[in-house]
């Protein structure tokens, strides 16, 4: 049996260096805020399942990192079993309308209104009028705007749960 050097609640990933997350080092930060950088190499075959559970929108889970005496390490995942998170459903579930402006011949504005009156906006514009796409500028001011509605609705459970209600 190998003997643990340590074994910290991993909080923070990203990638380092990359245009996508297939070829990169990664950075951990731990629960203490040590960092640690990993090459590709390091993280072999788990390379993949650390990235797209920390950049992806997925289950909630609390990962840790644990690294022996003799150098080498492991990634160990736990479910975390009834989390209450905020899904694109919910997200969907509150938006009640929504507008699309077109004030200028490269910008176009989408404003949800949400469930509870608030109203959130989002952006997309494109650099020359010739590119002007009034169905790409719709989806990509809508995604923007689907993105602040979710940021506020975390920042809403987030307070519940600190709240205690």
């Amino acid at each position: 049996m190998k003997k643990v050097k340590f074994s910290k609640r991993i909080i923070a990933i990203r990638a380092l260096n990359a245009v996508d997350s297939f070829n990169t080092d990664v950075e951990i930060m731990l629960e203490n805020k040590e960092k640690i950088v990993l090459s590709e190499e390091d993280l072999g075959h788990e390379r993949y399942s650390l990235l797209s559970s920390s950049l992806h929108r997925v289950e909630v889970i609390k990962m840790y990192f644990t690294q022996y005496e003799d150098g080498s390490f492991e990634f160990t995942h736990e479910e975390v079993k009834n989390a209450e998170k905020v899904t694109p459903e919910h997200v969907e579930s509150i938006i009640v309308k929504e507008e699309y402006l077109t004030p200028t011949d490269t910008l176009t504005i989408c404003v949800l209104t949400l469930k509870n009156g608030a109203s959130v906006t989002g952006e997309s514009a494109c650099a020359d009028p010739k590119l002007f796409d009034k169905a790409l500028g719709e989806k990509y001011a809508r995604e923007n705007a689907f993105d602040k509605a979710w940021a506020f609705e975390g920042y809403l459970l987030k307070e519940r749960l600190f709240n205690g209600s």
